[in-house]
């Protein structure tokens, strides 16, 4: 892994604009989404360039121009040709973050704590929304993971705690005071531990759910979990 990884920039001006003057980030995703399929793509090619990725978020005339042609795609309504031209450009068809290479999102993380001088990424990061997935998959899964990939992420500053406060639903106020009591030995929540391996046996424990407590490593006990 690159530990001196940094945002890529362009090595040139971006294509110009009708006025002339160099696009930017923001004038490319704030253009006409019904602007011609080469603009677009000019577009495209650009926000990768000074990006590093053409994972383009969905917040912008851009991103939504990026979600068509997948759906385009999808519907099998895209020539072929335009399909191997957006392959080229590094469009991605899904944004699965366990369909991304791991080193390369592994750079990501490193190149935003590089930048930002800290490892908390958050989960609606707008310049990388999928880095932000990819954080919280890896966090929620922690002891899951294999001891490489977790020892890598850990010498790269990757923060290991659960989300922060603001995340407020009543399973997570007890996830993380459950946590905190694991990690300093105290005492824990008896009857929230019991509530959990009940909601699981009743099948009303989701599956992020139960990988948060599968991965900070939650003992399910007597629980009957074939069911």
């Amino acid at each position: 892994v690159r530990t001196d990884a940094r945002r890529p920039v362009m090595s040139g001006a971006a294509p110009p604009g009708s006025d002339g003057a160099p696009l930017t980030v923001s004038s490319l995703t704030d253009s006409a989404e019904t602007a011609p399929f080469e603009a677009q793509l000019a577009a495209l090619l650009a926000w990768r360039d000074e990006i590093g990725h053409a994972d383009v978020p969905l917040g912008s005339s851009l991103g939504r121009w990026v979600y068509t042609q997948r759906r385009l795609r999808q519907e099998g309504r895209m020539p072929a040709d335009r399909v191997a031209v957006l392959e080229a450009a590094g469009l991605r068809w899904t944004l699965d973050p366990d369909d991304i290479p791991w080193d390369e999102m592994l750079e990501r993380f490193v190149a935003f704590r590089t930048e930002h001088g800290h490892g908390r990424v958050p989960k609606k990061f707008v310049p990388d929304p999928l880095l932000g997935s990819w954080v919280a998959l890896n966090r929620r899964r922690n002891q899951l993971l294999p001891s490489d990939r977790r020892d890598s992420l850990t010498a790269a500053g990757f923060d290991w705690s659960p989300p922060p406060a603001r995340c407020g639903s009543q399973f997570m106020v007890g996830f993380r005071a459950w946590v905190k009591a694991t990690d300093s030995g105290g005492s824990r929540d008896g009857r929230w531990e019991e509530a959990q391996r009940a909601a699981r046996r009743k099948g009303k424990l989701s599956d992020v759910r139960i990988e948060y407590l599968d991965g900070a490593g939650f003992d399910w006990g007597g629980a009957d979990l074939s069911g």
